[in-house]
């Protein structure tokens, strides 16, 4: 019964793009010189130019889908809201155990901190593989879908760290709470907003997640402080089941519903001349850095329709119809033609960016052992100092798309000399800071600084992603960041972990190493463009 709905549901949805191609008289001649492979940056821009002749039903037409418009767009936002929330949520419930989780193992299953760190090794690879592999499928049965079934897995992840019977148990509870919805719910704000939105909303989107991946380490603290570690995962448990149930009712079948009505603005589009802003956070910037547009009267553009004449206004199911129906006829792995160049940007960026998050990562897990093992204080002060760090980011984050300009992903671009200053600023912290300080209270100033200038280089990272990537491969992009994350999260906890007996500064000299790593990258790409 599900796939023959599903396949009602299909049908439905080409008949849409055909009603819209025949509306915006795109021929069969197009679509199929779509098909062999158009050479221009985006075939579904050219494609929406305005038409020749004045026809007066076009402007009854294009006032009422204007507000149409308005209103599916607050639609597609409330959409995101339910995608963020189930996100946000389980981060704060993944957080208020991971933050325990190295003194839960100690307690009850192994005494040895190298042993527990082969063992967030393996975890955390595993979770790089797997985000490479559902996030890329969720490109085809639907990001809605996929968000179900990961929040599901990870609620019986939960229920078996919370039996606690033996080890084997938590190891395998483990690895299913570390399949990350994060991808799926970027993957989900990139494709169904208008590209816009989509970096406001992931800006939105980071500072909470980290706010809410860190409170949970407070909350977490404060738990295990007064009761015991095992209370936390039943509690989590018990607030994974809701979610779940929550994402069933609200979330399964929301991507499709709204590409059905995105598509309908087809039309819309090709009424309103494109209006082009080489200043402006743009999607495919890669791709059309060298387009020169031709002149398409925007300057004619009445003020109620003047907004849609930008095209990060416009919705990216739209904008991206034509490849995104190439991808279902194409292998697997088949992605639309990109060069040599855009691939090093590309990978280079997602490298930098996982180096941020391994950085994070290093926080969570071991900055209250640090605190407890070095200055002998309590657990509750190392966890309120990850708040600190917490706020801070969140701040950096929401900042700094209100300051970037210039894009084009070029050398005249300011968000790369951004990145080389975070990243020198953030070596001589870990580097330096850090480990000559004796005085837990220079640790609070040093939260503050810390936090603020990773949120920065983390947020101008995803801007530069966001407009690199290509929009219908939103899910497989994010599962290489998701791959590339853990991947050098894994490697970053485990020389930590290892280096532990040697020195407690091992996640400092580990932190600074990443940014290291970083600077030389964002340098590689500087230098080839």
């Amino acid at each position: 019964m599900l796939d023959s709905a599903d396949d009602e549901e299909k049908k439905e949805l080409l008949s849409d793009a055909d009603h819209a191609m025949r509306d915006n008289n795109i021929s069969d001649d197009d679509i199929r010189h779509r098909n062999r492979g158009s050479k221009t940056s985006d075939p579904e821009i050219v494609s929406l130019r305005p038409p020749a002749d004045n026809d007066p039903s076009d402007a009854l037409y294009k006032q009422e889908y204007l507000k149409k418009h308005d209103r599916l767009l607050l639609e597609s936002k409330r959409s995101v809201l339910f995608f963020m929330f189930c996100t946000l949520f389980t981060a704060f419930l993944r957080s208020s155990r991971e933050n325990v989780w190295i003194l839960y193992a100690r307690l009850f299953y192994v005494q040895s901190t190298e042993n527990i760190a082969w063992l967030l090794y393996g975890g955390t690879m595993f979770s790089g593989l797997s985000a490479l592999f559902y996030s890329s499928v969720a490109d085809y049965i639907g990001y809605d879908r996929m968000m179900v079934i990961l929040l599901t897995l990870k609620s019986c992840g939960v229920f078996l760290e919370c039996l606690g019977i033996d080890f084997s148990l938590l190891i395998i509870g483990y690895l299913l709470t570390a399949l990350a919805v994060l991808y799926v719910c970027l993957s989900y704000i990139s494709w169904i907003l208008p590209h816009k939105y989509a970096v406001q909303y992931t800006s939105y989107f980071y500072a909470c997640y980290f706010m809410s991946y860190l409170l949970g380490a407070m909350v977490g603290s404060l738990l295990s402080f007064y009761f015991n570690y095992r209370l936390i995962f039943w509690i989590n448990f018990a607030f994974m089941i809701s979610i779940a149930v929550f994402s069933y009712f609200f979330i399964l079948g929301i991507q499709l519903k709204l590409e059905r009505k995105q598509l309908k603005m087809t039309r819309l589009y090709q009424l309103i001349p494109l209006r082009w802003n080489h200043e402006q956070h743009q999607q495919n910037t890669f791709e059309n850095r060298q387009h020169t547009p031709p002149a398409t009267g925007a300057d004619t553009v009445p003020p109620e329709e003047e907004r849609l004449s930008d095209v990060n206004e416009r919705f990216s199911v739209v904008m991206n119809h034509g490849s995104n129906t190439q991808k279902y006829n194409t292998s697997y792995f088949g992605m639309r033609s990109m060069t040599w160049i855009h691939w090093i940007l590309l990978i280079s960026i997602l490298l930098q960016h996982s180096m941020v998050l391994c950085v994070d990562a290093l926080w969570i897990l071991y900055y209250n052992v640090y605190i407890v093992d070095k200055f002998h204080s309590s657990i509750v002060v190392g966890a309120s100092q990850i708040v600190v760090v917490c706020v801070s980011f969140a701040l950096g984050n929401l900042s700094i798309p209100h300051i970037l300009t210039a894009n084009w992903c070029n050398v005249r671009n300011n968000k790369y000399y951004v990145i080389v200053c975070c990243s020198i600023m953030l070596i001589g912290m870990f580097g330096f800071a850090y480990p000559l300080t004796n005085d837990l209270r220079v640790y609070w100033a040093y939260s503050v600084f810390t936090g603020y200038v990773s949120g920065i280089l983390s947020m101008t990272m995803e801007i530069i992603i966001l407009e690199l990537q290509p929009k219908e491969y939103t899910g497989r992009i994010n599962g290489i960041k998701g791959f590339t994350r853990f991947f050098t999260t894994a490697n970053g906890v485990l020389i930590a972990g290892l280096l532990w007996k040697v020195t407690y500064n091992s996640m400092f000299y580990t932190q600074a190493a990443a940014h290291c790593l970083e600077l030389m990258l964002v340098l590689l790409m500087i230098a080839i463009q």
